[in-house]
């Protein structure tokens, strides 16, 4: 069995009568389309209460754009918007592939991560990289990584060295006998070539014919090009999973002394790093479990020692919460963002913390006054946040993204149409102040997934 720590650092559980974890996603295996993207976000502000697809809207709170303004007026006659502006989409990639996560590299190229079905096993995938021009869109590599096992292969978090070197983290069954395992590799960032791949040695650490189901959600890099990786972990079969976090050398050995530092129940699904800590995030339910599941957010020292910890959300029926992604504030604060578990409406969260001051956040929005669920975030200069996420039920089910003040007043929100997007996956800043925003096509009829990406410019940027 896993290690695990005392008693006393864990989450108490919840009851449930079994735990089945979706960790893989669907994919797909045809040719990248590259399209001149028509604008969903126009620039001229609807009527007010207008969130459809395919409409953007400059919502009245003053506050400032950083890029700029844009003409006074469109060329249908409407007035255009001329303060706190959406930005403008330039192009669009769709690809099959089922994508997780995205990373910008100096050069504003896209580096996203994630799985495919493999050709002739529709039940098995392969880690899935890709590589596209910031510019046009182009296709500068792809690479795939076949377990030995042949099975369910899958990457959850990409990251970027400070020599560009491409990092992978997920899980795949490599060992004979063993179920899904650690996997991180190490790519060429100007080709893609598999450099390196480890199972973080988790193989050794749990000992022989010991079967888990184990993998990881996110990773980071520190300023020594090491890693912080952090995920879930079962046992076959599967009461209750450990959300787990271990710190590694740029080689991927272990620094600390017990490297799945199991912290609570659950799963961490993102960090963040400071100079002088560590920040998982995630929640302590876990597939199969009853909800409440509630948000989960620790602070832990370079030995990986608790320093603080958010309080988790008050128990209400029928709600869970779960922390998807976070960005750090200029100033050190925490941005949160994630989903709400809440049958028969969309939910989503965003919050502030000042770790180390106060254990509740210092401004929040969520549920109804989001009109949507949350998965993504990063931030301006400034540090205001721009997020992303997904709203509706399907098959109507559709990406949006939104910026706000840093005290959540909304500046703009642009639906996307759902016969394009999904679900949001991923977002970023360039250098020039454009985003790039990862998203997910899935099919009614449970299909293959077909991976979005667009780039979008600053508002009034030619």
């Amino acid at each position: 069995m896993p290690r695990r720590r005392p008693a006393a650092v864990l989450i108490a559980c919840l009851p449930v009568t079994a735990c089945n974890f979706d960790a893989y996603g669907l994919a797909a295996t045809t040719d990248v389309e590259l399209t001149a993207s028509s604008s969903s976000s126009t620039g001229v502000a609807p009527e007010p209460g207008s969130t459809g697809p395919g409409s953007s809207t400059g919502l009245s709170e003053p506050g400032t754009s950083e890029g700029g303004e844009s003409s006074s007026s469109s060329s249908s006659g409407e007035m255009a918007c001329t303060e706190d502006c959406p930005p403008t989409p330039v192009w669009t990639v769709t690809t099959p592939g089922d994508a997780h996560a995205l990373v910008l590299d100096e050069a504003g190229d896209a580096v996203i991560a994630g799985e495919r079905i493999q050709t002739n096993a529709p039940a098995s995938t392969d880690v899935w990289v890709a590589k596209f021009s910031g510019k046009a869109g182009q296709l500068a590599w792809e690479t795939r990584h076949n377990g030995h096992q042949k099975g369910r292969d899958f990457a959850r978090d990409v990251a970027l060295t400070a020599d560009g070197t491409v990092v992978v983290a997920g899980g795949s069954e490599e060992v004979e006998g063993r179920r899904t395992d650690v996997w991180v590799g190490w790519l060429a960032g100007d080709t893609g070539e598999l450099l390196a791949s480890s199972n973080l040695m988790t193989t050794d650490w749990n000992g022989a014919g010991v079967k888990l189901d184990e993998w990881a959600e996110t990773l980071a890099i520190d300023d020594d090009s090491g890693l912080v990786v952090a995920g879930t972990r079962c046992a076959v079969p599967c009461d209750v999973p450990d959300a787990w976090i271990g710190r590694f050398t740029a080689a991927g050995a272990p620094v600390w002394a017990e490297p799945m530092l199991a912290c609570a129940s659950g799963s961490f699904r993102g960090l963040v790093l400071d100079r002088e800590s560590l920040l998982p995030f995630g929640t302590d339910g876990y597939d199969g479990s009853q909800v409440p599941w509630r948000s989960l957010i620790r602070r832990l020292d370079a030995e990986g020692a608790g320093t603080w910890s958010a309080l988790p959300d008050p128990p209400q029926a029928e709600i869970g919460f779960v922390v998807l992604a976070g960005a750090l504030a200029p100033d050190g604060g925490l941005w949160v963002v994630g989903s709400e578990i809440v049958a028969g409406t969309d939910g989503g969260f965003i919050r502030l913390y000042r770790p180390d001051d106060a254990d509740t956040p210092i401004v929040e929005l969520r549920g109804g006054a989001l009109a949507g669920e949350l998965s993504a975030i990063t931030l301006t200069g400034d540090g205001a946040p721009i997020i992303a996420g997904a709203t509706g039920r399907y098959p109507g089910r559709s990406l949006w993204l939104g910026q706000f003040t840093t005290e959540l007043a909304p500046l703009w929100r642009i639906d996307e149409p759902s016969v394009e997007v999904n679900e949001a996956r991923g977002i970023a800043r360039d250098a020039e102040g454009g985003l790039m925003v990862l998203g997910v096509q899935l099919p009614p009829d449970n299909g293959p997934a077909t991976t979005w990406l667009r780039r979008y410019s600053p508002a009034g940027a030619a």
